[in-house]
């Protein structure tokens, strides 16, 4: 038994993904990607060097600008939803139903693929990097205004360095993203200066110097001693590209678990191009 599913849900479920405020949908995508389904690494030309030269007269001019050749790898993912036959009787005729699905879709896409940006985050070597002392892992602080000014002063270097990579960027172009103790340590850091995180009601997003603050789950390589509590980026640092996610079967069918279930399938590509827009905040040994 199956149950047609209408041939806009994958429509919805792409709308979602990068219509969500998310820390992966905050980067641009600075590569051209071949049209088609991928999977695998894809080669893409970045620049990453242009220096100005002097002319001379009956001169040549000579190529300045280098490029370089990175790999975007691509990887096939999928999220499995399952119902009760109870739960499934009516389902599919009311279309807030199919949104809330869409969206549990969409939410694990953008859950693994913000995994493997962070993995690829971490298997770089960012163009800064700081170190949180001992006892403040993951910007803890014991209450004294001493240890949140040390925090807040470590966030501000790292937030200075991504922001001097460009002159004419904005806050937006920024992002930090800390893992979920982390970014609730840091929207509550307050010291005799009143830097701190800002809640922005207009985008629902916590802002530090006016740049989102983003949190994950994902405690992979992030968020535990002597690894990553925090990174701060330009959003031309890496990037994401998602191909139009395919429904497996057509629908969701009857299995035998007692269970209607059905799989949706989204390729989405992943890579750190430019690592000097990156900027990582370093846990201490405890």
């Amino acid at each position: 038994m199956a149950f047609a599913m209408p041939i806009s849900y994958s429509t919805m479920v792409n709308q979602k993904i990068i219509g969500s405020k998310g820390f992966v949908n905050s980067f641009a995508s600075v590569v051209d990607v071949p049209d088609g389904p991928h999977v695998g690494n894809v080669s893409c030309t970045v620049l990453s060097a242009a220096v100005p030269a002097a002319i001379t007269e009956a001169t040549m001019v000579t190529n300045l600008a280098v490029t370089v050749e990175v790999a975007l790898t691509f990887v096939d993912t999928q999220v499995t939803m399952s119902l009760k036959p109870s739960q499934a009787k009516s389902f599919f005729t009311k279309p807030q139903n199919l949104a809330k699905l869409a969206k549990n879709h969409a939410d694990g896409f953008v859950y693994a693929a913000g995994g493997a940006m962070l993995a690829d985050m971490y298997a770089a070597t960012p163009g800064f990097h700081e170190h949180l002392i001992d006892g403040q892992m993951n910007f803890y602080t014991d209450g004294t205004a001493a240890e949140a000014h040390l925090n807040i002063a470590t966030l501000m270097a790292a937030v200075a360095y991504c922001m001097s990579t460009f002159q004419n960027a904005v806050p937006d172009d920024y992002g930090i993203i800390a893992y979920q103790t982390s970014f609730a340590n840091i929207i509550t850091l307050r010291s005799e200066q009143g830097y701190g995180a800002i809640f922005d009601s207009a985008t629902n997003i916590w802002r530090f110097l006016g740049i989102p603050i983003y949190t994950t789950a994902y405690a992979t390589d992030f968020g535990v001693a002597s690894r990553p509590a925090a990174y701060v980026y330009h959003k031309e640092v890496g990037a994401i590209a998602w191909d139009e996610p395919v429904i497996m079967n057509g629908g969701p069918s009857w299995h035998n678990d007692a269970m209607i279930k059905w799989t949706t399938i989204c390729p989405y590509g992943h890579a750190v191009i430019n690592a000097a827009l990156l900027a990582e905040i370093m846990n201490g040994a405890a």
